[in-house]
Protein backbone atom coordinates (compact mmCIF):
# COMPACT_ATOMS: atom_id res chain seq x y z
CA UNK A 1 0.00 0.00 0.00
CA UNK A 2 1.18 3.47 -0.89
CA UNK A 3 2.04 5.13 2.03
CA UNK A 4 0.25 8.33 1.10
CA UNK A 5 -2.76 6.28 0.90
CA UNK A 6 -4.20 7.91 4.02
CA UNK A 7 -3.91 11.46 2.38
CA UNK A 8 -7.14 10.40 0.72
CA UNK A 9 -8.95 10.09 4.28
CA UNK A 10 -10.58 12.81 5.35
CA UNK A 11 -9.15 14.35 8.49
CA UNK A 12 -8.73 17.26 10.85
CA UNK A 13 -5.66 19.79 9.91
CA UNK A 14 -3.10 18.71 12.20
CA UNK A 15 -3.51 15.69 10.96
CA UNK A 16 -2.76 16.12 7.67
CA UNK A 17 -0.12 18.77 7.63
CA UNK A 18 1.70 17.41 5.22
CA UNK A 19 -1.44 18.41 2.45
CA UNK A 20 -0.83 21.76 4.12
CA UNK A 21 2.50 22.07 3.16
CA UNK A 22 1.49 21.48 -0.54
CA UNK A 23 -1.00 23.97 -0.59
CA UNK A 24 1.56 26.53 0.44
CA UNK A 25 3.37 28.95 -2.21
CA UNK A 26 0.84 27.71 -4.69
CA UNK A 27 -1.58 29.45 -7.07
CA UNK A 28 -5.26 28.77 -6.62
CA UNK A 29 -6.60 28.31 -9.99
CA UNK A 30 -10.22 26.76 -9.29
CA UNK A 31 -12.36 26.89 -6.18
CA UNK A 32 -16.00 24.86 -6.42
CA UNK A 33 -18.40 24.31 -3.82
CA UNK A 34 -20.18 20.97 -4.20
CA UNK A 35 -23.66 21.58 -2.64
CA UNK A 36 -26.79 19.90 -1.40
CA UNK A 37 -29.38 22.85 -1.39
CA UNK A 38 -29.85 23.35 -5.37
CA UNK A 39 -30.40 26.80 -5.54
CA UNK A 40 -34.14 26.77 -6.53
CA UNK A 41 -34.20 25.42 -3.08
CA UNK A 42 -31.90 28.03 -1.23
CA UNK A 43 -34.80 30.65 -0.15
CA UNK A 44 -36.71 27.55 1.80
CA UNK A 45 -33.52 27.16 3.59
CA UNK A 46 -33.49 30.82 4.64
CA UNK A 47 -30.29 31.40 1.75
CA UNK A 48 -29.93 33.87 -0.37
CA UNK A 49 -28.90 32.81 -3.63
CA UNK A 50 -26.00 35.06 -3.43
CA UNK A 51 -24.31 33.65 -0.39
CA UNK A 52 -24.95 30.01 -1.56
CA UNK A 53 -20.87 29.15 -2.77
CA UNK A 54 -20.25 30.69 1.22
CA UNK A 55 -23.30 29.03 3.00
CA UNK A 56 -24.59 26.13 1.70
CA UNK A 57 -24.26 22.18 2.75
CA UNK A 58 -21.32 20.64 0.79
CA UNK A 59 -17.59 20.12 0.55
CA UNK A 60 -15.31 22.77 -1.06
CA UNK A 61 -12.61 21.56 -3.52
CA UNK A 62 -9.59 23.57 -4.02
CA UNK A 63 -7.45 23.06 -7.70
CA UNK A 64 -3.82 24.45 -7.50
CA UNK A 65 -1.75 25.03 -10.36
CA UNK A 66 0.70 22.06 -9.37
CA UNK A 67 -2.66 19.81 -10.80
CA UNK A 68 -3.54 19.10 -6.93
CA UNK A 69 -6.95 19.13 -6.16
CA UNK A 70 -7.94 19.25 -2.26
CA UNK A 71 -11.26 18.73 -0.28
CA UNK A 72 -12.82 20.65 2.76
CA UNK A 73 -15.60 19.48 4.42
CA UNK A 74 -16.56 19.53 8.44
CA UNK A 75 -15.89 16.27 10.73
CA UNK A 76 -18.57 16.30 12.90
CA UNK A 77 -17.26 13.59 15.56
CA UNK A 78 -13.97 16.15 15.99
CA UNK A 79 -15.99 19.30 15.90
CA UNK A 80 -13.53 20.29 13.11
CA UNK A 81 -13.21 20.86 9.66
CA UNK A 82 -11.17 18.55 7.69
CA UNK A 83 -9.44 17.83 4.76
CA UNK A 84 -8.38 15.22 2.17
CA UNK A 85 -6.63 14.58 -1.19
CA UNK A 86 -9.45 14.20 -3.51
CA UNK A 87 -6.51 14.52 -6.83
CA UNK A 88 -2.56 14.23 -6.62
CA UNK A 89 -0.74 16.24 -8.73
CA UNK A 90 0.08 12.93 -11.03
CA UNK A 91 -3.79 12.49 -11.34
CA UNK A 92 -4.31 9.88 -9.11
CA UNK A 93 -7.88 9.59 -7.73
CA UNK A 94 -8.41 7.60 -4.05
CA UNK A 95 -10.83 5.23 -3.71
CA UNK A 96 -11.84 6.04 0.37
CA UNK A 97 -13.65 9.05 -0.02
CA UNK A 98 -16.43 9.49 -3.19
CA UNK A 99 -15.45 11.68 -5.08
CA UNK A 100 -17.84 14.99 -4.97
CA UNK A 101 -17.59 15.84 -8.63
CA UNK A 102 -19.54 12.55 -9.36
CA UNK A 103 -22.26 12.87 -6.92
CA UNK A 104 -25.80 13.62 -9.30
CA UNK A 105 -27.10 15.18 -5.87
CA UNK A 106 -24.77 17.93 -5.60
CA UNK A 107 -24.85 21.30 -6.98
CA UNK A 108 -21.43 22.77 -8.32
CA UNK A 109 -21.06 26.71 -7.43
CA UNK A 110 -17.63 28.15 -9.05
CA UNK A 111 -16.59 30.86 -6.69
CA UNK A 112 -16.88 33.33 -9.63
CA UNK A 113 -20.51 32.12 -10.69
CA UNK A 114 -22.28 35.72 -11.23
CA UNK A 115 -25.17 34.71 -9.45
CA UNK A 116 -24.06 32.18 -6.60
CA UNK A 117 -20.08 32.87 -6.68
CA UNK A 118 -18.87 35.74 -4.39
CA UNK A 119 -16.45 38.64 -6.11
CA UNK A 120 -14.29 38.67 -3.84
CA UNK A 121 -13.31 35.46 -3.48
CA UNK A 122 -13.49 34.95 -6.98
CA UNK A 123 -10.77 37.85 -6.76
CA UNK A 124 -8.03 35.15 -5.17
CA UNK A 125 -7.93 32.98 -8.64
CA UNK A 126 -4.53 32.85 -9.76
CA UNK A 127 -2.89 34.21 -6.70
CA UNK A 128 -0.18 32.18 -4.23
CA UNK A 129 -1.42 31.32 -0.68
CA UNK A 130 1.98 32.88 0.91
CA UNK A 131 0.62 31.59 4.61
CA UNK A 132 -1.49 29.04 5.78
CA UNK A 133 -3.15 28.72 9.58
CA UNK A 134 -5.43 26.36 11.57
CA UNK A 135 -7.54 27.94 14.15
CA UNK A 136 -8.01 26.53 17.60
CA UNK A 137 -11.49 26.80 19.59
CA UNK A 138 -10.94 26.40 23.37
CA UNK A 139 -13.73 26.97 25.97
CA UNK A 140 -12.75 26.88 29.49
CA UNK A 141 -16.25 26.07 31.16
CA UNK A 142 -16.66 23.19 28.83
CA UNK A 143 -14.06 20.78 29.47
CA UNK A 144 -16.21 18.05 27.93
CA UNK A 145 -16.04 19.68 24.42
CA UNK A 146 -12.05 20.64 24.74
CA UNK A 147 -11.43 16.76 24.83
CA UNK A 148 -12.17 17.18 21.12
CA UNK A 149 -9.68 18.66 18.66
CA UNK A 150 -11.93 21.67 17.93
CA UNK A 151 -10.00 22.26 14.83
CA UNK A 152 -12.50 25.44 13.69
CA UNK A 153 -11.12 27.18 10.93
CA UNK A 154 -8.28 26.98 8.15
CA UNK A 155 -7.17 30.67 7.07
CA UNK A 156 -5.39 30.75 3.42
CA UNK A 157 -3.26 33.83 3.16
CA UNK A 158 -3.20 35.01 -0.56
CA UNK A 159 -0.74 37.02 -1.65
CA UNK A 160 -2.93 40.32 -1.95
CA UNK A 161 -3.40 39.94 1.97
CA UNK A 162 -6.46 38.55 1.18
CA UNK A 163 -7.91 35.77 3.48
CA UNK A 164 -9.61 32.78 2.36
CA UNK A 165 -11.08 31.61 6.19
CA UNK A 166 -12.96 27.92 6.01
CA UNK A 167 -15.14 27.66 9.15
CA UNK A 168 -17.17 25.37 11.29
CA UNK A 169 -18.05 28.20 14.37
CA UNK A 170 -15.90 30.80 13.97
CA UNK A 171 -18.59 32.87 13.15
CA UNK A 172 -20.89 31.45 15.76
CA UNK A 173 -22.58 29.20 14.19
CA UNK A 174 -21.29 25.62 15.02
CA UNK A 175 -22.05 22.59 13.23
CA UNK A 176 -21.75 24.35 10.15
CA UNK A 177 -19.25 24.49 7.29
CA UNK A 178 -19.33 28.26 6.14
CA UNK A 179 -16.77 30.54 4.10
CA UNK A 180 -16.43 33.44 6.33
CA UNK A 181 -14.48 36.83 5.42
CA UNK A 182 -12.47 38.01 8.57
CA UNK A 183 -14.99 40.62 10.10
CA UNK A 184 -17.53 37.85 10.73
CA UNK A 185 -15.37 35.82 12.75
CA UNK A 186 -17.42 36.46 15.95
CA UNK A 187 -16.60 33.93 19.00
CA UNK A 188 -18.99 33.30 21.43
CA UNK A 189 -17.89 34.62 25.21
CA UNK A 190 -16.09 32.79 26.80
CA UNK A 191 -14.29 31.01 23.71
CA UNK A 192 -10.96 31.58 23.36
CA UNK A 193 -9.55 31.10 19.41
CA UNK A 194 -5.82 30.38 18.85
CA UNK A 195 -4.33 30.94 15.19
CA UNK A 196 -1.45 28.39 14.97
CA UNK A 197 0.58 29.33 11.36
CA UNK A 198 2.13 26.20 9.61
Amino acid sequence: MNENTNFFQEDIPSRHINILYKIKNCKVVKLVRYSSIFPEKAERYNTSPSLLFCVTVGPLLMTLDSGLIVGFAYLPRTSSVSLWIEQTEQALRGNIIPSAQEDPEMFPINCCDPNYGQPPICEIIGQQVVGIKIVKRENPSQKRLNRLPREGGLIFELESGFELILSNGLDGYSGTFHIIYRHEVSPHYPEILQEIPI
